[in-house]
């Protein structure tokens, strides 16, 4: 069984200062960069044909890595992965020369970079239509969306001939909702005009939705707010929109199984919201449920053997309404032999729960220490008063059996490791590129 923990730190050729696992590189027998206009469009070919991509893949919880070489200008992430499409986010490179870049003093354009490991294929688009200062949704839309995802759905339509779209969710300037929707077979964006539960969109949907977790599961698009619930609806319906014209796309919403947060001050709220990542995850598992994990006891800042992790499963049921609990305290697990052996304490704080994609009963989850509240309180366990929780570094990873209540391994992750990670299981898909 394939099970990688894939991060995007290496890029543009350095390397981590820990042990990696053997590079190779990726397969690419066609490239392409698509939807960019007279001024872009040179230097994105250029960039798309010097991309070189390498995978650092190792068995759970040892970290993977994927390298990347020549992706454009500045920071490049993984925004999404999903079974054989690796989403990346980049931008182009600055000018060189002002005859490289007709209109120097254009605003820099994001790109997105798809590689796909069936099709051994790398494609190139502009993020979003606005990237090329030319969106053409501007008059009926206002200029562009006020609020916009961080989390990029990838979608695709029932029996998987292939194809794909890239899909993000967006709140316009006339406070209207809308998806910006990318089909693998077309050269454009297409604007798809929603109509999001207002349930869903919680408190803070001015901070762009960056609590939202995208997925696709059983022929269903879902969007999860971590805090609020969940909304769906079905990828036929989502892929066929842009041929509806003048169409409102409505969803479905499901409740997530816990209490509402209620009577808490706004700036408690806010926080909830926008650091939900830090103590909660929903995904699919397999084919056959989706799963939602909460550790509680992150915001209230209890200590580890305090803490309780707790998953909830849906089965894909007509009425999508009936979760399945599975609760395990985590003073069970500062008990057991490869806790203690693991150099791990209970002093740290556990964050960041990871979803198994393809087992059923295991979950990962970190263990870090909350960021400083102020210089006063550094590498202190006291808090200010008003201290609200955050994620500070992670140090381990651990994964844990939910079922039986074990710790089965645990991992110490490098110093420089960030929290930007994806679950995946690319190396079914890459086996036939490696």
């Amino acid at each position: 069984m394939c099970r990688n923990v894939l991060t995007d730190e290496v890029v543009a050729g350095d390397a981590p200062k820990t042990q990696q696992p053997p590079s190779r590189p990726l397969s690419c027998v066609r490239r392409r960069a698509i939807g960019f206009n007279f001024n872009t469009s040179t230097i994105a070919n250029n960039v798309v044909n010097a991309l070189h991509l390498e995978a650092h893949l190792a068995d759970a919880p040892a970290l993977s890595y994927l390298k990347i070489q020549g992706g454009g200008d500045g920071c490049i992430r993984i925004l999404a992965v999903d079974k054989n499409l690796i989403l990346l986010e980049s931008m182009l490179p600055s000018p060189q020369k002002e005859k490289e870049w007709m209109l120097s003093s254009s605003p820099r354009v994001s790109i997105y970079i798809i590689y796909d490991a069936l099709a051994q294929s790398i494609s190139m688009i502009p993020s979003h239509p606005w990237s090329q200062s030319c969106d053409p949704f501007s008059k009926e839309w206002g200029h562009g969306p006020t609020a916009l995802a961080s989390s990029i759905l990838i979608a695709r339509p029932p029996g998987d001939d292939g194809s794909y779209a890239l899909v993000s969710m967006a709140e316009m300037a006339n406070h209207s909702d809308a998806l910006y929707l990318w089909r693998s077979s077309s050269p454009e964006w297409n604007l798809v005009k929603a109509e999001f539960p207002p349930e869903f969109k919680g408190y803070y949907a001015s901070h762009g939705y960056t609590a939202v977790l995208a997925f696709s599961f059983g022929g269903r698009a879902f969007w999860a707010n971590l805090v609020h619930g969940v909304m769906y609806c079905s990828c036929d319906a989502l892929l066929s929109a842009p041929s509806r014209r003048g169409a409102i796309l409505k969803f479905h919403f499901i409740e997530l199984p816990i209490e509402q947060p209620r009577q808490l001050p706004p700036h408690i709220l806010c926080a909830m919201e926008l650091r939900s990542n830090m103590y909660r995850t929903m995904g699919r598992v397999g084919e056959s449920s989706i799963k939602f994990v909460s550790i509680d006891g992150f915001m209230q800042l209890l200590d580890f053997v305090d803490c309780t992790v707790t998953v909830w499963s849906l089965s894909p049921n007509e009425d999508m309404t009936t979760w399945t609990e599975h609760s395990l305290c985590l003073g069970t697990l500062a008990e057991q032999q490869k806790f203690k052996k693991g150099s791990l304490s209970t002093d740290m704080v556990p964050m960041y729960p990871i979803l198994s994609m393809e087992e059923e009963d295991i979950i990962y989850f970190m263990l870090g220490k909350y960021a400083p509240c102020c210089s006063k309180h550094k590498g202190s366990k006291k808090k200010c008063k008003e201290y609200v929780a955050v994620a500070g570094t992670a140090l381990h990873l651990l994964r844990v059996d939910m079922r039986h209540g074990v710790l089965l391994d645990s991992v110490r992750l490098p110093n420089q490791w960030g929290v930007d990670f994806t679950f995946c299981d690319l190396n079914r898909y890459l086996c036939g590129t490696l």
